[in-house]
């Protein structure tokens, strides 16, 4: 039964691997989504491209 988990874990392991340089500090991953988002958002939006501008320049530029 351990080789059949131990089989498994390491074929796991080796289709997905960790990433270790990702980033857990949930003030930069919260920024991180919130420029996602933004950025999103401002593809669909026709004709208010000052509008984005200014809402990027206060949110995005401000948490930096």
């Amino acid at each position: 039964m351990l080789q059949v988990f131990e089989f498994f874990q390491k074929r796991i392991a080796m289709q997905y691997p960790l990433v270790e340089d990702t980033d857990t500090n949930p003030f930069t991953l919260t920024r991180d989504a919130h420029e996602a988002f933004l950025k999103s958002r401002c593809d669909t939006v026709i004709g208010r491209d000052s509008v984005v501008q200014q809402a990027r320049e206060r949110f995005i530029c401000g948490y930096r």
